[in-house]
């Protein structure tokens, strides 16, 4: 397991007033759906960046069974088996504050989504906001 030093904090700064329609159609037709695979009993990738169109597909590529627990604030937390080699997947709202996603079986397990109305994205590093 690697060391992930600090954790990775982030917030939505602002919502953005602008919409994009033709990008936000060129994002799903090209990447309906995303993904987040147990690989080694950790998240790969750890932080997931989604539109509310895509779905997210929740893997498990480890020879051990593993579980997806969800907590959200506006989505439906859930918390569900992902035996070796199954998917499982979600359609998610967006949400202004990140998404954790846990492993009960195995609890350094951790990961996390944010789910955006606009495909318009910005990441300030100095403030580790997007």
């Amino acid at each position: 397991m690697q060391d992930q030093g600090d954790p990775l904090r982030i917030r939505l700064s602002r919502t953005p007033a602008s919409k994009n329609p033709e990008a936000l159609k060129a994002i799903v037709d090209k990447h309906p759906k995303v993904e987040m695979d147990q690989i080694n009993c950790e998240f790969v990738p750890h932080v997931v960046a989604m539109v509310s169109e895509q779905k997210i597909v929740f893997k498990s590529s480890d020879p051990t069974p593993h579980n997806v627990n969800v907590t959200a604030f506006k989505n439906q937390p859930f918390n569900q088996n992902v035996p070796p080699n199954t998917e499982l997947e979600k359609s998610l709202e967006p949400e202004n504050r990140q998404i954790t996603v846990a492993c009960n079986i195995h609890p350094w397990m951790k990961g996390y989504l944010m789910v955006f109305r606009s495909p318009v994205l910005r990441r300030d590093r100095k403030r580790r906001l997007f």
